[in-house]
């Protein structure tokens, strides 16, 4: 019975092994820039502030209060689309605003689509903007905190597609096919199937493969007790 049950232990285990070797390996080989993400991604020089706005912070603030988000931890000026805009954390959210005039930041398609094309470099075809599911929380910072995020997507050579986050009119990460090949080889290793919560750890194919090398070392145990028996009479 263990001897048997130990053989067919040794192919399921054999799978999960070999891709974590194989995915290992051809990470470890392949330059990184050939599955890089950013082949044509470009940092949006507007994200930068050149000079410091000439801005209340007091009147802000008060602004801030009386939209009832809780106590201020931390205010951060950015520059986005070429506005100012107000970055307020609290103890359990980011709340973003426009400066002039004072408003909840909320981007419209054409801003989704203008903030694409800035981390772009070169001009390319952009299609319309699709509402990631909410089920999708690879892209999110804040699981607690989870905004509405876009993906466009491109006609180019690299197949690539932009993720915009309409409530902090952020640039949130591109994907193209060399990434595509990058999340495969990482899900592999990782054997996480499904990374639309991002990769992991803690998942049951991880928890049947840990339990079946568990069930994997019972039953060598169990084959090599009787070996060490016989070798130990034979010694004494």
């Amino acid at each position: 019975m263990w001897r048997k049950t130990h053989r067919y232990l040794t192919l399921f285990l054999a799978i999960p092994l070999f891709c974590w070797i194989i995915s290992g390996v051809l990470l470890n080989l392949i330059p990184s820039d050939l599955l890089s993400n950013r082949a044509l991604y470009q940092p949006s020089t507007s994200a930068k502030l050149s000079t410091i706005p000439n801005i209340d912070l007091t009147a802000i603030t008060a602004q801030l209060k009386n939209q009832g988000i809780g106590s201020i931890n931390k205010l951060e000026i950015l520059n986005r689309l070429d506005r100012f805009m107000i970055k307020a954390s609290t103890k359990n959210s980011t709340h973003y605003y426009w400066i002039k005039p004072f408003q909840k930041v909320s981007l419209n398609t054409h801003q989704i689509l203008e903030l694409a094309q800035q981390s772009y470099k070169g001009k390319v075809n952009l299609s319309t903007p699709e509402l990631l599911p909410a089920h999708l929380t690879r892209f999110q910072s804040d699981l607690n905190d989870k905004h509405a995020q876009y993906l466009i997507r491109t006609n180019d050579i690299e197949q690539t597609q932009i993720i915009i986050d309409a409530h902090s009119a952020r640039v949130v990460t591109h994907l193209n096919r060399r990434s595509g090949v990058k999340d495969i080889l990482m899900q592999l290793h990782f054997l996480d199937i499904d990374i639309d919560d991002d990769l992991q750890f803690n998942h049951w194919v991880i928890r049947i493969t840990a339990l079946l090398a568990l069930l994997f070392a019972i039953s060598g145990l169990q084959l090599l007790f009787p070996k060490i028996k016989k070798m130990v009479r034979h010694y004494t």
